[in-house]
């Protein structure tokens, strides 16, 4: 009796329906892509690359289940997807100082006269000097060009003035031509905008310390803005801060 039953549950197990086993496919790695192709999609060459995604791993949460997504997809996705604000550069195009709370149509002044950094200035924390347009007044540690130069002099400092500052105008390019998103406009939620933007200033000067070069567009010719020229010279401010300025052009223009 017992064998019979023995039997028949053998038989109920054999008729039984299997559970199909889950099979998972393998993750697509894109470090696997040739170098010229893995540098089109992503905008950083697989060295750059790798240093971000290790500045970031320990604080990218995995699915504690397995099978998560790696920390490697997860950023290369975060930059592909992203690839008004007040920037100052500097000569190699690093990235200072980062303003990116403000509406477009906010005056470029106000956002500077409300920044930490001219705070800081103020409070003579940098030796140095910054450069801006005639949109900004003129300061001791800010330096605007001259309206209506009187001298040859005065002509040779707006134009030296306006050669310098066209640094900004080339990092604007760079970062640009890296992360298009800032050219055609963003995708994401607006709380998520000003957060993007810092994220993508960070990766710009990352780029620029791994002497990461932009895809198709490694060298750059110099750029005058068409909007510069008209500018030249509306150096506003305070009479101390105006004869400052001429005493700066007379010790280092003279000749």
């Amino acid at each position: 009796m017992q064998a019979l039953q023995a039997l028949e549950a053998m038989e109920q197990l054999g008729n039984a329906p299997h559970r199909r086993r889950k099979v998972y496919q393998k993750r697509y790695d894109p470090f696997s892509l040739p170098d010229v192709e893995f540098k089109k999609r992503y905008r950083f060459n697989k060295h750059t690359a790798s240093f971000i995604i290790d500045l970031v791993r320990q604080d990218l949460q995995l699915d504690p289940r397995g099978c998560g997504t790696s920390p490697e997809l997860q950023v290369l996705t975060a930059i592909r997807c992203w690839g008004r604000r007040e920037v100052v550069c500097d000569a190699k195009l690093y990235i200072r100082d980062i303003v990116a709370r403000w509406r477009g149509s906010t005056h470029d002044s106000r956002i500077f006269n409300e920044s930490t950094l001219k705070e800081r200035f103020e409070r003579k924390e940098f030796r140095g000097r910054l450069l801006g347009d005639s949109g900004y007044r003129l300061e001791p540690y800010l330096f605007t060009p001259i309206l209506r130069p009187q001298n040859e002099r005065e002509e040779k400092y707006n134009r030296a003035q306006i050669a310098t500052r066209n640094c900004v105008e080339r990092c604007f390019v760079v970062w640009k031509q890296r992360f298009q998103s800032l050219l055609y406009g963003m995708t994401v939620h607006m709380k998520n905008v000003k957060p993007t933007i810092v994220a993508l200033a960070v990766l710009h000067n990352i780029a620029i310390g791994q002497q990461d070069s932009v895809p198709d567009h490694d060298e750059l010719n110099t750029i005058v803005d068409a909007e510069l020229l008209p500018q030249i010279g509306e150096a506003r401010g305070r009479d101390s801060n105006n004869a400052l300025l001429r005493a700066f052009i007379d010790r280092h223009l003279a000749n």
